[in-house]
Formats: C-alpha cells, structure tokens, sequence
C-alpha cells in the first residue's frame, strides 16, 4: 500500500501489462519483419534470372503460330462486366462461339463468319455499354442479339 501513490492498484490488471509489454516489444518485431521481408526480396531479385531460364523442352516450329480470330473466346459463362473489361479479341472469339453454335455457318467463307462474329460482338457491347446489368450473364445479351440480327 505504500505504492499506491505510483499507481492506482484498483485499476491494475495482468492482461493490461501484458498488452503494454506487447506494445513495447512491437517496434522491435516490425523492424524484424522488415528485415525478414527485405531479405527475401533480395534473394528472390538475385535468384530470379536463374529461376526464370527454362531449357526447351521441343524446337521451336517454323509454323506461323499465331492464334486464329476466332480461338480463344473466354466469356461464354461470363458477366457483363466481364466482357467490358475483356479485350476486343476475346470478345470477338466468344461471339464467333456463340454464332457458330447457334448459326448454320458456311466455314468455307470465313469472311461471311467474321462478319457474323463482329456484328454479334458490337450488338452485345452496345447493349451493356452502360453498365446497368454488370452482373448478369452475357450469354443472355448474346441470345437477343442473335435472334435480332439473324432471325431465321
């Protein structure tokens, strides 16, 4: 009771000092964290240019390997935004998907399929250009879009 000018021991508790010596040790810990980080970034940068040399597992083709404008399509279960978000490309390679799908197509004119392709992908863009339907399935824009272009 002699003490009880230094501290009020009606307020003292085991968690409070706890929580205190917490708080004094938490410079300490996040320097040794930054130290840490540090480090491993450091190895990772110098290790990088032998991790990232891969050997060839085949020789390389002399084949034009350039991916046709209709592979490669991504959003056919995709949302709206999705397909705002998605490059041109994919977005043409989905709506030749969906148009060879529901369209009897003559693939001996390819440039009829490309027109096909490129007329369904501008109508769906069109049609949530605005953002209002970001999470609904685009498939449901590409349905309308094709029964209004190519009513059968």
């Amino acid at each position: 009771q002699h003490c009880d000018y230094l501290f009020d021991a009606s307020t003292y508790s085991p968690q409070q000092t706890k929580i205190q010596r917490f708080f004094a040790k938490l410079p300490s810990i996040l320097l040794g964290g930054l130290i840490a980080l540090a480090v491993l970034s450091l190895g990772f940068l110098l290790l990088n240019p032998f991790l990232s040399q891969k050997t060839p597992t085949t020789k390389p083709s002399a084949k034009n390997t350039e991916t046709p404008w209709y592979a490669g399509g991504t959003l056919h279960k995709g949302t709206v935004k999705q397909w705002r978000n998605a490059s041109y490309t994919n977005r043409l390679a989905t709506s030749a998907d969906f148009v060879a799908s529901t369209q009897k197509v003559d693939f001996g004119d390819m440039d009829a399929f490309k027109k096909m392709a490129s007329e369904t992908e501008e109508c769906i863009s069109t049609a949530v250009s605005d953002g209002d339907f970001d999470n609904q399935k685009v498939s449901d824009f590409a349905v309308g879009c094709l029964l209004l272009l190519f009513p059968k």
